[in-house]
């Protein structure tokens, strides 16, 4: 079999049978691959038996066509293969009606993300020993706290974080795996020292928004909170007598 991806052209009596390279893909994007029963120079053979082709990927998370035979030698799975994971993947073609014949594996085909929306709203609030991170977003984030100073780490496109690991200088305190609008966390300080707090939305690759960040300085005396809106807006309650 011989496996064609965008990019590539069929090129019987060459080498590799094939001209050009795998065009980038797009993490969610659906692409159409098609499937040539050739000989061992590549050329077309219309002549072989209508078998059924089935179509994998070395992306775990890929979302791949129902398998189809071969017609006149070549079948097509019109936007039959979406990549789910960023990075690189391939996709490889077998005869799941002959196993004589030799399966092909396209090559490694780039796979980036597209843009992520960031959150719409990011906001925090301070209590002693206590802050909580407010966002609204349809897409679960992963957030970045940071003691002192503003963050400029992010997280890269294609990679998973643990909760407590770091990401330069720091600390991931929460990865979502569902939508939601709060994350609290206690046990902070409460001598006014500010933790800064940014949030990043993420989509299936994984693939991350810019981020936002907001800070909270948990205090034992003064205010019972304070709330903090993305963009440096300060509030604090009212004194009543």
């Amino acid at each position: 079999l011989q496996i064609l991806v965008p990019g590539e052209t069929a090129a019987p009596g060459t080498a590799s049978g094939k001209t050009g390279s795998p065009s980038a893909q797009t993490v969610g994007g659906a692409f159409t691959v098609t499937v040539n029963a050739v000989d061992a120079n590549w050329n077309l053979v219309s002549s072989a038996p209508n078998n059924q082709v089935t179509i994998t990927s070395s992306d775990a998370g890929a979302t791949l066509p129902a398998p189809a035979n071969l017609g006149s030698g070549t079948v097509t799975f019109t936007n039959g293969v979406t990549l789910n994971t960023a990075g690189t993947a391939t996709v490889t073609a077998t005869n799941s009606t002959d196993g004589t014949k030799t399966a092909n594996t396209s090559p490694s085909i780039t796979v980036g993300c597209g843009p992520v929306t960031a959150a719409g709203y990011v906001a925090a609030s301070a209590q002693s020993g206590q802050a909580t991170v407010y966002w609204a977003s349809p897409n679960p984030v992963l957030i970045l706290r940071k003691l002192s100073s503003s963050i400029t780490d992010a997280p890269t496109d294609g990679a998973t974080y643990a909760v407590s690991g770091t990401i330069g200088a720091s600390t991931v305190v929460y990865n979502g795996s569902v939508a939601e609008t709060s994350f609290p966390q206690t046990g902070l300080a409460s001598d006014g020292t500010a933790y800064y707090y940014k949030v990043f939305a993420k989509a299936s690759g994984p693939c991350y928004s810019a981020g936002t960040e907001v800070n909270a300085k948990p205090a034992a005396l003064g205010p019972a909170w304070s709330y903090m809106l993305a963009g440096g807006s300060l509030l604090k309650p009212g004194i009543t007598g």
